[in-house]
């Protein structure tokens, strides 16, 4: 058999000028999708008059810091100097929205990340540098806010830094997700 001959059980679909057709005909395949093409254009005017997922413009914020701390401690037989330099920068990206109806969920979602650098340096010793990266988000969602029975979901995570006289750095991240019927 050569390569480009068919077994006799194979089937050929239309002709060579519309191989793609298998039995239908182009006039029931306009049938088919005719009303179907109808029913999409007069329902995206619906559709995209209300949309089923709806959020505002996001706000933008912007936070820069810099912290400077010195100690200096000095005794009758030493002195001492301690330095700590801190830069941070923050950005907020914050928007609310509904999920099909404004009555049925509102959203509230907002992404804070926050990337801080430091120096700090201790008499006698080599200065220490620090990087961290906090990716803190919140967000909430209310059901049937406007009804007894309203159902409030949310979830949120922050990290910090705590700087101490006596003691390093301590990072603290804080997970929190509830909900609650009221």
């Amino acid at each position: 058999m050569r390569p480009s001959a068919r077994p006799n059980n194979t089937k050929v679909c239309g002709n060579g000028n519309n191989p793609g057709l298998c039995g239908i005909g182009v006039k029931s395949l306009w049938r088919l999708l005719l009303p179907l093409l109808i029913c999409w254009l007069v329902d995206s005017a619906t559709v995209l008059a209300r949309p089923l997922l709806f959020f505002d413009r996001p706000q933008l914020g912007m936070k820069v810091a810099y912290e400077l701390e010195e100690e200096r401690r000095s005794s009758a037989l030493e002195e001492s100097k301690d330095t700590s330099r801190e830069f941070r920068e923050r950005l907020t990206v914050q928007t609310r929205g509904w999920i099909y109806h404004p009555a049925l969920c509102k959203l509230t979602l907002r992404f804070e990340p926050e990337w801080t650098q430091g120096t700090e340096s201790f008499d006698a010793e080599a200065d220490q540098t620090y990087d961290s990266y906090s990716p803190a988000y919140f967000m909430d969602a209310t059901f049937l806010d406007t009804k007894p029975y309203t159902l409030y979901l949310y979830g949120q995570q922050n990290q910090t830094r705590v700087n101490s006289v006596f003691a390093h750095q301590t990072e603290t991240r804080t997970d929190g997700y509830g909900g609650s019927l009221r």
